[in-house]
């Protein structure tokens, strides 16, 4: 699976940004070139305990302007 950071076209479709793709998605062939332009991410374990670590913060902070 990979996360889309910028909106792209592939196959006559677009993808928005933000998007969470199966690998079959986007052309294998270009993948590789996509992260390594940073466009897509490769999302793993460590990346989802990663994202969410940063929406549980977020939330404290919230939670703390409120107060």
């Amino acid at each position: 699976m990979y996360e889309i950071k910028q909106s792209l076209m592939t196959n006559g479709k677009i993808i928005e940004a933000g998007s969470i793709v199966d690998d079959k998605a986007i052309p294998k062939t270009s993948i590789q070139w996509l992260l390594d332009q940073a466009i897509i991410v490769k999302v793993d374990k460590k990346y989802k305990e990663k994202k969410l670590q940063e929406i549980a913060e977020a939330k404290k902070q919230a939670e703390a302007e409120e107060e």
